[in-house]
């Protein structure tokens, strides 16, 4: 039948679908291993990884497509010279200094990625382990290195506590290796709502930013956010990550949020999933949006009039989609190239045959609306399953989102909201 516009359309009902799976049956979840000195490590390569190790800060790329990053064709038979940690030349056919090669036939040379949402502060697993605050702090600073092996060289971290922040980049300026870490800070969510209980933030979000009400000084808050050096704030407009269950904030503390950040100098970075929570983040002069495309396959034509006529940047983060139910399916034990990237104590617990039942208590409870038993949102969790149909259609729908953004003309940026 026909769908009022507020309620949860179509892609949002597939997508439910790929995160209700969570909701399993089952008996109560006991500890999976915890992290130790071993299974930290990131994995070794494989004996068959196509690559060879390189000692020391100097190179030669020979004979790789280059992708130059600033609008011109790719170019073939290229090579590039690295002296000491930094390029010194790029070119045909090099006459270089005596240094070790890499043959790069048939790759791709191109500057690094950036990816504009990532959670460097999640660890994923940790709850199910039971990691305590050193494990997690340790795993963090693998993760960075993990972002480097995978070619991101930038991350914005849209949702990161203030130590966590200022401790990860310490990490980075001492010369560990890891991307350059933007952030947005703080994050301003109400009282009760999105990311303020113990089930969403977990032991890796133990440290993050007080929920914001009436009585919150809001320009106190930007003022201990601004020795971040932060891009901006992120406000979070969400009534439930699937289910309508979480308070959202009233019109009137929206307007002192707008008001505190015009006063700041801050830009607004509002997390909003559907046209009328777009609407309703559009009314605060927001630089960016978060998530459309995410939940709605049908963008509002005002909105897209709205957000092409203030340029209005959109994140995009549709690869959620996928990467859930891949990761339900466990297609990613069959990619060596994953699995030379994953720190080993995550590996563990992301292959372990009980993981996925006990990851299902924790979000049955963070998920289903306060009215529905905890039991009975486990036992109809079956009939949420996604097949492979659903997790297309569900995909393409985001991509219809983005279309629309890119022919309306609408600046859109590429994050997969992924928790490393």
């Amino acid at each position: 039948p026909p769908q009022h516009e507020n309620s949860m359309p179509p892609s949002r009902c597939a997508l439910s679908s790929v995160l209700c799976i969570a909701m399993a049956c089952g008996s109560p979840a006991t500890l999976l291993p915890t992290a130790t000195t071993d299974n930290l490590a990131l994995p070794a390569p494989a004996s068959d990884a196509p690559r060879t190790h390189i000692s020391g800060r100097s190179l030669i790329v020979r004979n790789a497509t280059l992708i130059d990053g600033v609008g011109g064709p790719p170019l073939g038979g290229i090579d590039v010279w690295v002296e000491d940690g930094r390029i010194h030349a790029i070119g045909p056919d090099l006459v270089t200094l005596q240094r070790p090669e890499i043959d790069a036939t048939g790759l791709t040379v191109l500057p690094g990625l950036i990816s504009t949402h990532a959670h460097v502060q999640s660890v994923p697993g940790s709850v199910l382990r039971g990691d305590d605050t050193a494990a997690v702090e340790a795993q963090q600073k693998l993760q960075l290195r993990a972002y480097l092996a995978s070619g991101i060289t930038t991350v914005l971290d849209p949702a990161i506590g203030p130590d966590t922040a200022r401790r990860l980049r310490a990490w980075i300026d001492d010369g560990h290796p890891g991307p350059e870490l933007f952030v947005l800070a703080p994050f301003i969510t109400p009282a009760k709502g999105y990311m303020t209980s113990e089930e969403m933030r977990g032991a890796a979000f133990e440290e993050f930013w007080p929920a914001v009400d009436a009585s919150t000084d809001l320009d106190a808050l930007f003022a201990d956010a601004r020795p971040l050096r932060p891009s901006g704030a992120k406000v979070a407009i969400e009534d439930g990550v699937v289910f309508s269950n979480l308070p959202e904030f009233d019109d009137e503390t929206l307007g002192r949020i707008r008001r505190s950040a015009e006063r700041n100098n801050v830009r607004l970075f509002v997390h909003s999933m559907a046209n009328a929570d777009h609407r309703r983040a559009l009314e605060m002069n927001p630089y960016a949006l978060v998530h459309v495309g995410l939940w709605d396959d049908i963008i509002a034509p005002d909105i897209l009039h709205e957000l092409q006529r203030r340029g209005t940047y959109v994140m995009s983060t549709i690869t959620l989609k996928h990467l859930a139910a891949w990761g339900w399916n466990r297609d990613f034990e069959d990619d060596p190239w994953v699995r030379q990237r994953v720190p080993l104590v995550q590996w563990e617990t992301a292959t372990h045959p009980d993981a996925l039942r006990q990851l299902s208590h924790i979000t049955a409870d963070m998920m289903r609306p306060g009215w529905i038993p905890l039991k009975l949102a486990q036992a109809g969790a079956p009939m949420f399953t996604p097949s492979a149909d659903d997790v297309a259609a569900a995909t393409a729908s985001g991509v219809a989102a983005i279309a629309a953004l890119q022919e309306a003309g609408v600046p859109w940026v590429v994050g997969a909201d992924e928790g490393n």
